[in-house]
C-alpha cells in the first residue's frame, strides 16, 4: 500500500509543471532530511531551502519517505564507520580528549 502511495506520488510530481532540475533537487534535498535525524537544526534549513529555493515539494517528500528505511538500515554500518575510523584510532584520541585535561 505505502509502495504504491510512492509510487503514484512520484507519477504526479514527474507529471507536474516543474522543471526536471526542480523535481532532482527536491529528490536531493528529501533525501537528506531522510538520512538525518528528523528533529535538529540542520533539517530546518534544509526545510527552509525546500521553501526558498522552489524546488519540487513532492519531491522532497518522496525523497525523504524513500531515504528514512535507508538511513535506519545503514545506521549500524555508519556507527560502526565512525568508531573504527575516527573514535579508536590512537592517532586522533589526543583531538577527542584535549579539552577534557585538567590544568
Amino acid at each position: 500500500m505505502l509502495l504504491l502511495k510512492l509510487i503514484q506520488s512520484l507519477i504526479k510530481a514527474l507529471d507536474s509543471e516543474g522543471t526536471p532540475g526542480q523535481l532532482a533537487a527536491g529528490l536531493a534535498l528529501g533525501s537528506i532530511l531522510g538520512l538525518t535525524p528528523l528533529w535538529n537544526l540542520h533539517n530546518a534549513v534544509v526545510l527552509a531551502l525546500i521553501i526558498v529555493l522552489n524546488v519540487s515539494l513532492a519531491g522532497a517528500i518522496l525523497g525523504w519517505a524513500l531515504f528514512v528505511p535507508v538511513g535506519f538500515l545503514l545506521d549500524p554500518a555508519f556507527d560502526w564507520i565512525g568508531r573504527t575510523l575516527l573514535l579508536d584510532t590512537r592517532a586522533l584520541r589526543p583531538l577527542w580528549t584535549a579539552g577534557m585535561r585538567l590544568p
